[in-house]
């Protein structure tokens, strides 16, 4: 019995051998295929509407007695040409995307498979999944570059008739876990329809850039003179160079050590990017050596730099430090490793000497260098050196006696 294939329209194509009679139901005659062999002509008959399968008719289905259907005869003593589908990687590089502290990529980084058909007549393509990627969490599949009427459902790749190549993309999500870079896909072929030949598969890797920031002192010494003075930057930047940041952070510095700075006594703060912009600092609780900044914008940047500017307070002292903690507001909770906390750096602001008119000796007697009258040192048992910092006509008076 002749491969009865309904397709649009009233137009049949009939697979049968030469010399064989076959018959239409409803058509006023016969058909020798003897006479019509690789022929198409136009006869009465009844007409099954339907959605096919490859040759398989899986509804719904309607018929009609037309009085023009186009029928096609191929002759089926010369071998049919071979239908095929190959499958291959056509991109086998794939980035998850990040959410919480990076802006997502303008372009996606999707990895790509290519299905190459040859002499396709319509139907489903079956995929089959392996890797240690999870479909659904780790990435979604979607249709790339295909012919019209293309669908993907579930793992069916329905392609309509006539079709050379569909891309399919494997799409990473981010998962906001940061250790599970290097996950792989990989997609095979599982079904195809009756009388097509399949080969090949495809795989791809999903690299996962740590999704965290990273603060730096830039230069790590901040000059505390009168004029011109020297400022420091806490520079803070995606580890991933090529993202974006976004959203709030602050700092939170410890000014309980001997040789710490305090803030708004010794150093203000002052955001950079896009303009100029003052950070304010507090002590976490009244009296408390532990201090916060106001939350600050790293939105849509790729640094910012958070700019120390010494206060010249005149007084001669050791160097002090700035250890600052960067953190994200508000504090996201992750998977381990917690990218809450990014990491630290220290600026340490100098003292110009010869700006200072305030000195003050290890017994916190101090004095100043520029009024009127003398300078005293209160020696309290001590022994002490004196080094002239100013000009020839420096004078020392030691007990009474001048030198």
């Amino acid at each position: 019995m002749p491969d009865f294939q309904v397709f649009a329209g009233n137009s049949i194509q009939i697979y049968a051998q030469e010399d064989e009679t076959i018959a239409l139901p409803g058509a006023s005659n016969p058909i020798d295929t003897l006479d019509y062999e690789n022929d198409i002509l136009s006869i009465t008959a009844e007409v099954t509407y339907c959605i096919f399968n490859g040759s398989v008719c899986i509804g719904p289905t309607m018929t009609v007695t037309s009085p023009v259907v186009t029928l096609t005869i191929i002759d089926t003593d010369t071998p049919p040409p071979s239908r095929t589908v190959a499958l291959a990687t056509s991109d086998g590089s794939a980035k998850e995307p990040h959410s919480v502290y990076y802006l997502p990529s303008a372009t996606e980084d999707n990895g790509e498979a290519t299905f190459t058909f040859t002499n396709w007549l319509g139907g489903t393509v079956g995929l089959a999944l392996g890797g240690n990627a999870t479909l659904g969490s780790d990435y979604l599949l979607s249709l790339g570059v295909a012919p019209a009427g293309t669908t993907l459902t579930g793992l069916n790749l329905f392609v309509p008739a006539g079709a050379t190549s569909v891309k399919l993309l494997v799409r990473p999500l981010d998962d906001l876990i940061e250790t599970d870079s290097g996950e792989t896909v990989s997609i095979a072929i599982a079904s195809v329809p009756a009388g097509v030949t399949s080969s090949g598969t495809a795989n791809v890797t999903i690299a996962d850039a740590p999704e965290t920031l990273k603060i730096v002192a830039t230069p790590a010494d901040s000059l505390e003179y009168r004029v011109d003075p020297v400022f420091a930057d806490f520079q803070i930047t995606p580890v991933d160079g090529t993202a974006k940041m976004k959203g709030l952070v602050f700092l939170e510095i410890d000014a309980s050590a001997m040789d710490a700075a305090i803030p708004i006594d010794d150093y203000s703060l002052e955001g950079q990017r896009p303009s100029p912009f003052p950070i304010p600092i507090y002590p976490v609780t009244p009296g408390s050596k532990l201090y916060r900044t106001d939350p600050f914008s790293i939105n849509d940047l790729d640094f910012q730099l958070v700019r120390v500017k010494p206060v010249n307070d005149r007084i001669l002292e050791q160097d002090e430090k700035i250890k600052a903690t960067l953190k994200s507001f508000p504090r996201y909770t992750l998977p381990s490793p917690d990218p809450g906390i990014f990491g630290d750096a220290t600026i340490t602001i100098k003292d110009n000497y010869l700006d200072s008119e305030t000195k003050a000796d290890a017994g916190a007697c101090s004095c100043c260098c520029s009024c009127a009258g003398d300078v005293s040192i209160d020696k309290r048992d001590a022994d002490v050196t004196i080094t002239s910092l100013g000009n020839a006509n420096t004078r020392f008076r030691a007990e009474g006696q001048d030198s």
